[in-house]
């Protein structure tokens, strides 16, 4: 390996998956190199799907879920953004081992959401990128794509789980 920042999720689970609550996330990001990780980035998108994605990724300002009935664009307005949280997160330095724990809370969920995610006919996905720059300057990126059924348990993706 070589001497610089590896930041990645190192944790992540969903909270009050139930009617009329806020689901919440906690996400651990852990600095996993030798060097720090500066002006880190985190950007969050959670879109519910009426099926089990194979793929999720961030393209541009769109979440692309490829799934087994075939692809699902899904701009940046008809999902989640965690604005708020994501402002507060900006250029933020992490030290070599250092972590971030980060908790958004989520609109609340309308009964027909509920309904969906407890049947099983819709999941929560939980995709995002981090960004930030190594002690030498290079601008470095790494991608999650994960989702959750009703027990809010985050499972990876096959793909769309990536660094750069």
């Amino acid at each position: 390996a070589e001497l610089r920042a590896y930041c990645m999720v190192e944790f992540a689970k969903l909270t009050d998956l139930d009617v009329g609550k806020k689901p919440k996330a906690k996400i651990t990001i852990k600095n996993f190199g030798q060097t720090p990780a500066n002006n880190l980035e985190l950007k969050f998108y959670t879109p519910i799907v009426s099926t089990t994605p194979q793929h999720a990724v961030l393209e541009d300002e769109n979440a692309v879920i490829l799934t087994a009935q075939g692809k699902i664009i899904i701009g940046k307005g008809i999902f989640k953004q965690l604005e708020a949280h994501e402002a507060e997160m900006n250029k933020v330095l992490l030290a070599p081992g250092g972590q971030l724990v980060v908790e958004p809370e989520f609109s609340t969920l309308t009964a027909n959401e509920f309904e969906e995610i407890k049947s099983g006919t819709s999941i929560v996905c939980l995709i995002g990128t981090i960004s930030y720059e190594d002690t030498f300057g290079q601008k470095r990126k790494t991608r999650y794509a994960t989702y959750a059924r009703k027990n809010g348990k985050l499972i990876h993706c096959k793909t769309g789980n990536d660094y750069t």
